[in-house]
């Protein structure tokens, strides 16, 4: 039994007296407890730093440029069919003094920073920024990508060069759209989107939440240390340190847990006001739209025909937040239950994917909390996403089965399978990450989450969860 010559009181631990000299003076590494909560705290610490930096922040970021992206086409493409609808060629000819208005008038309409219109060869026929209308871009990117036919996104970071070499006051995704006549390349967009308050949001939050999660995990193990340091003298001590670890380990569970259902709170609270805020917002600017629409006469068939194609861009719009924010807090599990919310998650992975989905489930409503329904439904959703990304599967089987006191979860496929050894020594990685996350909510429902696979077998991913009492599920 190790016995340490001194044990350090609450007097000593002045800021002089820091982390790394009680970790010296008394030997930590060599007491085994202590020296896997440390490495298992710092693990934890490691892998979310990374899962931010690598996975997190990039995941948002992409996804911001996508639907920027996604939204300087859906405008170009506007743009075109109001404006050059059967333009074989774009000349400066194209443009006169009216359309000049019509497009600054969309440029303000759209809440877009600048358009710039290009003929084939490259150079500037219009710009919303009269300085750059006969430059020549001769850029690879836009002979290469943009002139064959493809969109080309980059995002330009605030007090940056853009793509065409100028420096930019605000975060921008910068786009170029290519303007086709049939299979020939006739001209381009070039859409700057400023998405300066958007990213300011997105890295004030991001900061926010790994500040608050070091500090708490940081803090805990701190305090784990002097618990053990205190209670170390004596036999019996030892043993209430053991019990103090031990609670301590289940703190840093309950942290897990905790964090994990801020996040849910997260991103219900987005969800609804995706849905409430700019979902009303979407409606009635459609509805004044409509108005607008019947209140033109049979003579301005043009306007009406560019109201028609304004309405189904707003509908497109509201399609696309209703997605998100379904994504983000699916309603079908408050409105239909869990049943209905897994089979729905399933039918709707199958619509994009060729893989068969085989499903074995009886009726699970009434049988779980509203809290333990969704940790359900995410580690579905988490399975799926995996299948989706890495399987290569070509079926898919989902078994329930309910017993007296619990519910036997079993999703399993043919796909490439992998070897879990190898993960682990990877980790962390997004797979293992996702594994980790799908296991935590196990956990929160006071059960266990099984992985088998191999290489070339498929997958096969098992959890059972206990039924909840009636109280719980009142």
């Amino acid at each position: 039994m190790l016995f340490l010559e001194r044990i350090p009181n609450s007097a000593d631990l002045t800021p002089d007296r820091t982390m790394k000299q009680l970790i010296t003076e008394n030997n930590v590494f060599k007491i085994k407890l202590l020296r896997n909560i440390l490495i298992v705290s710092l693990s934890i610490v490691t892998a979310l730093s990374v899962y931010n930096i690598f996975f997190i922040y990039p995941s948002f970021t992409n996804l911001l440029i996508e639907s920027t992206q996604n939204d300087s086409v859906r405008a170009a493409r506007h743009l075109a069919s109001m404006f050059f609808p059967e333009q074989s060629e774009l000349t400066k000819n194209s443009f006169n003094v009216d359309l000049l208005k019509k497009i600054e008038d969309q440029k303000n309409d759209l809440e877009l920073m600048k358009i710039k219109i290009y003929s084939r060869t490259g150079k500037a026929l219009f710009s919303t920024d009269m300085r750059d209308v006969g430059l020549i871009n001769k850029e690879q990117y836009f002979h290469e990508i943009v002139a064959m036919g493809r969109v080309y996104s980059y995002l330009v970071p605030k007090d940056t060069v853009s793509l065409e070499g100028k420096k930019v006051q605000a975060d921008v995704i910068e786009t170029y759209v290519p303007l086709m006549n049939g299979d020939n390349f006739i001209g381009a967009f070039e859409i700057y989107y400023d998405i300066t308050d958007l990213k300011s949001q997105l890295d004030d939050l991001l900061s926010k939440s790994s500040i608050v999660l070091f500090t708490l995990i940081f803090g805990l193990l701190f305090g784990i240390i002097i618990i053990f340091f205190k209670e170390r003298k004596t036999t019996a001590r030892q043993r209430s340190a053991e019990k103090a670890l031990r609670e301590s380990g289940e703190r840093l569970h309950f942290l897990s847990s905790h964090l994990l259902t801020a996040q849910e709170r997260e991103r219900k609270r987005i969800s609804l006001e995706l849905h409430d805020e700019l979902g009303q917002s979407l409606t009635v600017l459609k509805l004044q739209l409509r108005s607008i629409e019947k209140a033109l006469n049979t003579e301005q068939s043009a306007l009406k025909e560019d109201c028609e194609k304004t309405l189904q861009y707003v509908d497109q719009i509201i399609e696309n937040v209703r997605r998100l924010s379904r994504d983000l807090s699916p309603s079908i599990l408050e409105d239909l239950g869990l049943t209905a919310a897994i089979q729905w998650l399933i039918e709707d992975f199958g619509k994009h994917s060729t893989i068969k989905i085989d499903i074995d489930m009886p009726v699970l409503d009434n049988l779980f909390s509203d809290d333990a329904q969704i940790i359900i439904y995410r580690i579905f959703q988490e399975a799926f996403t995996n299948i989706g990304k890495h399987a290569l599967a070509d079926t898919v089987s989902v078994v329930v089965e309910e017993t007296e006191s619990s519910v036997h979860f079993m999703v399993q496929d043919d796909g490439k399978g992998f070897d879990i050894k190898q993960i682990e020594a990877r980790y962390p990685t997004e797979r293992s990450l996702g594994l980790l996350a799908m296991d935590e909510r196990a956990r929160m429902l006071d059960g266990q989450l099984l992985v088998h696979s191999r290489n070339g077998t498929g997958t096969r991913i098992t959890f059972t969860v206990p039924i909840d009492s009636e109280e719980k599920r009142r």
